[in-house]
């Protein structure tokens, strides 16, 4: 959004300055939009992150012709067809939790502090209490808290 434009009119746009926010703006801006993380959503248990495996048309389609086999006496087809279904979701199952536990590690991973300056000073606040419009200041070995425009950059 602002990645192409002049460096003065994104402060213009974003009601910033090189002197950074004051901090009741800062405040103001947190209250309305919120904290600088990713949205937690709602746990889901490890059974029902198994059972979801099964929900695939695809799967429920080879359940239904593993249960057909079996009412035409084919038992050995049915019992071959169920252990696919069965095997493709454990290894569904596992690719999921596995992806959950990589993303718990991303979150964990974030910058816990940023500095920013505010009211004109450089100041360390957490990085969950970015808003739009602070100026983040980044040094080597940083990591990087929030979506931000680069304004000055040396040795990058």
């Amino acid at each position: 959004m602002h990645y192409d434009q002049e460096t003065g009119s994104v402060f213009e746009a974003l009601g910033s300055s090189e002197a950074g926010l004051g901090s009741e703006e800062a405040e103001k801006r947190l209250l309305e939009f919120g904290n600088n993380e990713l949205e937690e959503e709602e746990k889901v248990s490890v059974m029902k992150l198994f059972l979801m495996q099964f929900k695939s048309i695809l799967i429920l389609i080879l359940i239904a012709a593993a249960l057909v086999s079996a009412v035409l006496g084919e038992l050995v087809d049915a019992v071959v067809i169920m252990f696919t279904v069965f095997l493709a979701g454990v290894l569904g199952f596992f690719q999921e939790y596995r992806a959950e536990k990589a993303i718990e590690l991303l979150k964990s991973l974030t910058a816990p502090e940023a500095l920013v300056i505010r009211d004109g000073h450089d100041q360390k606040i957490p990085s969950r209490n970015l808003v739009p419009g602070d100026l983040i200041l980044l040094q080597a070995g940083d990591r990087i808290p929030a979506d931000a425009r680069l304004v000055e950059a040396f040795n990058l």
